[in-house]
């Protein structure tokens, strides 16, 4: 009964903080609004195990409508976060940057030994963002060849900015594109970061070129984590063959599957 008692307690909070801080969002502080994420954040990382809260939220009549526009902010929030850690790495101040990356190094050694990396293995990473760190650790750990892109110029500026002052513009190729449209022949394997949209234009670009043994390395947003990442159906994917998936771990909120095109 504590449980249930708990969780419905969350549920309110969650509902009334979201939906009322949507609202007036335009007019909020910038202060105003990292408190919003961060609190927003805390929330999911805590509950988004919880099936029970999870579902709730997530099928909820006014928080259903609002999660498309609540998906738009959380990736803004998140994008400013590592355009703030680049930055201060570039700017060569103390930055966080390292403790960030070195929270997910774990599960990305699980994908890599998924995916049968190796040293030479020539990747590419759809959506890298302002900090590309699936490629920086996937080249650490297993001295692969990556090549990023994402839509934002501005990103792919300050990344390329990181990449050369890591001294891994060598291994490291940041490239701006489109995931809908950018040609993939002759990767070994192709990461489709949780930040990448639409997912479904995404899968069948990937399906309409020639990719037949390419690896295709997705991340599924579990839980609450779904109001902050957009998802996959089924359908987008049916077309795909699943040959593996990696459980999440504690700090790492998506199930990794392998996919490779059905022939």
């Amino acid at each position: 009964m504590k449980n249930k008692t708990e969780n419905l307690k969350a549920i309110n909070i969650v509902r009334d903080y979201v939906v009322f801080n949507l609202e007036y969002f335009t007019v909020l502080s910038r202060n105003k609004r990292e408190m919003f994420f961060k609190k927003l954040k805390d929330f999911i990382e805590y509950y988004y195990k919880n099936s029970t809260v999870s579902d709730y939220v997530l099928n909820h009549g006014i928080l259903k409508k609002q999660i498309p526009i609540l998906r738009k902010y959380c990736l803004s929030y998140e994008k400013n976060l590592e355009k703030q850690y680049a930055g201060q790495y570039l700017r060569g101040k103390k930055s966080n940057l390292n403790q960030y990356l070195l929270n997910y190094e774990k599960f990305l050694k699980k994908e890599g030994l998924m995916a049968r990396l190796k040293k030479a293995s020539k990747i590419i990473v759809l959506g890298s963002g302002y900090l590309p760190g699936t490629a920086i650790l996937l080249n650490k750990i297993f001295k692969v060849q990556c090549y990023c892109i994402d839509n934002d110029m501005e990103a792919v500026k300050t990344s390329k900015m990181l990449i050369k002052k890591m001294a891994l513009e060598k291994e490291i190729f940041i490239m701006f594109g489109d995931a809908t449209k950018y040609p993939l022949d002759g990767y070994e394997a192709i990461f489709i970061t949780g930040s990448s949209f639409p997912k479904k234009d995404i899968f069948t670009h990937i399906f309409n070129k020639k990719t037949n043994n390419t690896k295709i390395i997705y991340r599924r947003p579990l839980g609450l984590y779904k109001m902050w990442y957009v998802p996959s159906s089924p359908k987008d994917i049916n077309k795909f063959k699943i040959i593996k998936k990696v459980s999440h771990s504690d700090n790492y909120p998506f199930d990794s599957i392998l996919l490779v095109k059905r022939h």
